[in-house]
């Protein structure tokens, strides 16, 4: 089992998705920095992934600082802050983005979805 999910989006690249899961996993404290990763091998088969595919995701992952090889064991790191602030904003516009959608398609006006927000403990 995988120490983060993924949810694919049809259509959609996987690779960015999976890239998008881990790095929310070690926002979330899901994957805390210093956290073992698994082998690109094992995500590859339970995710169903070509394993070059997967070998890309980690290699970004590593260049961008979220993953680390501790000698020949990769880790989670929490990269710099401007990045990681990057993340966690477009994580938090896609939520976004597909809440409006889904009230655009119940009939649920922007000001109702504001009164959801704020009854849930947002200040919106």
């Amino acid at each position: 089992m995988l120490p983060f999910s993924v949810e694919f989006i049809a259509g959609e690249p996987p690779e960015p998705q999976v890239e998008l899961a881990v790095q929310r996993a070690v926002l979330s404290g899901q994957l805390p920095p210093g956290s073992k990763m698994p082998e690109w091998r094992v995500v590859s088969a339970d995710l169903r992934m070509h394993p070059d595919a997967v070998r890309r995701v980690f290699d970004s992952l590593q260049n961008d600082g979220w993953l680390n090889d501790d000698s020949g064991q990769l880790r989670t790191a929490l990269p710099n802050t401007e990045r990681v602030e990057r993340v966690r904003l477009k994580l938090v516009r896609d939520r976004a983005r597909a809440l409006y959608a889904e009230a655009r398609v119940l009939n649920v006006s922007i000001e109702q979805v504001r009164v959801a927000l704020k009854e849930e403990g947002g200040d919106v």
